[in-house]
């Protein structure tokens, strides 16, 4: 495997000198930077062949700040941390960096890790499927056949990590298909992080600037004839959001400097909050929520989607791995039971890690990797994301929901098959249902079996 460049961006000269050597007795070619305004230029500039490594914490502009002001930078990220900044770190991965790791890191820990985020750089995103076979899922994808057909807005909304790049991009290619491959192949799909736009240069990064010499190129512009992407749309304050509600409501933009312009191609939106419940609140603008309510789609947690999780994870896992990997039953049985807290992307981060770990412990090509309980453990209690079990209603809340079954006539029995059937409608995953009532899944089969 062809080894990409890397960048090495980090305050700690020490630091900076230990790890470039490691790398480069291993055949990495390395630049070093130590100021992070020198890092913004180099990460623009670096090509496809290169993986960038940076610190969270640096002077002057932070590892975060960084990547809000490379949202156009082609080179994947790793970022580290030595301040344990867990949530800072989760908001890097939400900036676009491919993952994050705690100092310190040994050489040989970070050399699979780099060549994963250049792997996964060279495949390339735009041909990832919407994957899953739940009854969710099928809606979504009969959503997606049959607004192809559609030249209005689409708004997707669904909680972070859920998916929403992965529809747009499966909307977008369902959209230039059905006029023939060659549109496909020449029409663009430009995704853009609204909450990483800084604000002052709002307009001139979306819609570009006559003034300046050369002219920027707008990410308007890139997206002519094809797709447009606007994810986080929720995340604008209200002075940007009418800024924007012109161009989504008329597909038109004024440069600054000059007269508007017509936009040719398909707007796509995505939402994590509940948008109705923003307005309420006076943080999403009324009439910008209306436009936007035209053509919906919505997606599930992960954990309401049944067995999609496995089926996810076993394509992220051939897609990344070099070797073959297998799940001991026990630690397959875990995975169906984990409430996934990060969603589809939390899914994609184990395939990845799961992957290098193989990369390094493993020497065959043929006889799979086997991945057992302690491992799994270990890798989801150290997660980027938001770890929790699931939580149990208070007494409290079970009261007040269940005021119209309490001191009714109706049998446990029946209570029983209520509460169970309410279950398996909203989480369409049996042993995800069973840990929540407590009992074992045979248990439960029994008593469904018994009811017919």
């Amino acid at each position: 495997m062809t080894k990409p460049h890397v960048l090495i961006i980090d305050d700690d000269q020490r630091f900076c000198m230990a790890l470039s050597k490691a790398l480069r007795r291993r055949s990495f070619s390395v630049t070093v930077i130590n100021e992070s305004e020198q890092a913004v230029q180099a990460l623009l500039d670096a090509d496809e062949a290169s993986v960038a490594i940076l610190d969270l914490k640096m002077p002057k502009i932070s590892g975060l700040e960084v990547l809000k002001q490379t949202i156009r930078r082609t080179v994947p990220v790793i970022m580290l941390t030595g301040h344990g900044a867990v949530p800072e770190a989760v908001e890097a991965m939400k900036s676009g960096a491919y993952t994050f790791l705690n100092k310190p890191i040994d050489a040989d820990d970070l050399e699979p890790m780099i060549l994963q985020a250049y792997q996964q750089g060279q495949l390339g995103s735009n041909d990832i499927p919407f994957i899953g076979e739940s009854s969710s899922a099928q809606q979504i994808r009969s959503m997606i056949v049959e607004l192809a057909n559609h030249k209005d807005l689409v708004l997707i909304s669904g909680p972070t990590g859920s998916g929403k790049e992965v529809v747009a991009k499966a909307l977008h290619q369902e959209t230039y298909t059905q006029k023939g491959q060659s549109s496909l192949q020449v029409a663009p799909f430009v995704s853009v992080n609204m909450s990483i736009l800084p604000a002052e240069r709002f307009e001139e990064l979306l819609f570009g600037d006559l003034r300046e010499q050369p002219m920027n190129t707008a990410l308007v512009e890139q997206a002519m004839g094809g797709t447009l992407f606007l994810d986080e749309l929720d995340e604008l304050s209200l002075d940007l959001q009418s800024k924007l509600l012109h161009f989504i409501d008329q597909k038109v933009y004024r440069p600054l400097g000059g007269e508007e312009r017509a936009f040719d191609g398909r707007i796509i939106v995505a939402c994590s909050r509940q948008l109705a419940v923003e307005v309420k609140e006076g943080r999403f603008r009324q009439d910008l929520f209306y436009r936007l309510m035209a053509l919906p789609i919505n997606l599930n947690t992960l954990s309401q989607r049944g067995e999609d999780a496995r089926l996810i994870l076993e394509y992220w896992i051939n897609r990344v791995s070099t070797k073959k990997i297998s799940l001991q039953p026990k630690a397959l049985e875990m995975l169906n039971q984990y409430l996934w807290p990060g969603n589809a992307r939390e899914v994609v981060n184990l395939a990845r890690r799961l992957a290098v770990i193989a990369h390094m412990e493993s020497d065959s090509q043929k006889t799979p990797f086997e991945i057992d309980l302690s491992r799994i453990e270990n890798i989801l209690s150290n997660s980027p994301f938001e770890s929790h079990e699931h939580c149990k209603q208070e007494p409290s809340q079970l009261l007040h929901q269940s005021q119209t079954l309490l001191g009714s006539d109706m049998s446990l029995e029946d209570i029983e098959k209520l509460h169970i059937t309410k279950l398996l409608e909203r989480y369409e995953n049996l042993s995800l249902v069973a840990r929540i009532l407590g009992v074992n899944r045979r248990t439960l089969q029994r008593k469904l079996k018994q009811w017919s």
